[in-house]
């Protein structure tokens, strides 16, 4: 493969990663909406049914695209494990706890 091939698919990489950040700010930011829903509606955070039926969908959903369905896994948990976080860290900023 030449150089110049190696070099313009890393930019494609590099412009989808710009994508995939906007994409992750973008969920954040309405995890964060839903956690302000949350403590208007006395929920906890946590969410366990939630994020079980989340979890299975988003491996069914790798696994028609031909990726590792653990790996999608594992990419989900983390970014719950985050929107959970910023859903708690405004709680305490507000004084909720749930």
């Amino acid at each position: 493969m030449p150089i110049d091939d190696l070099d313009a698919l890393r930019a494609e990489i590099d412009a989808l990663d710009h994508q995939l950040l906007a994409l992750l700010a973008a969920r954040l930011d309405v995890a964060r909406t839903i956690g302000k829903l949350k403590i208007e509606r006395g929920m906890a955070v946590t969410q366990p049914e939630r994020e079980a039926t989340l979890l299975v969908e988003r491996e069914r959903l790798a696994e028609t695209l031909g990726m590792d369905p653990a790996r999608a896994r594992a990419l989900f948990e983390n970014l719950l494990a985050w929107s959970k976080t910023a859903q708690r860290r405004d709680q305490a900023n507000r004084g909720d706890r749930s």
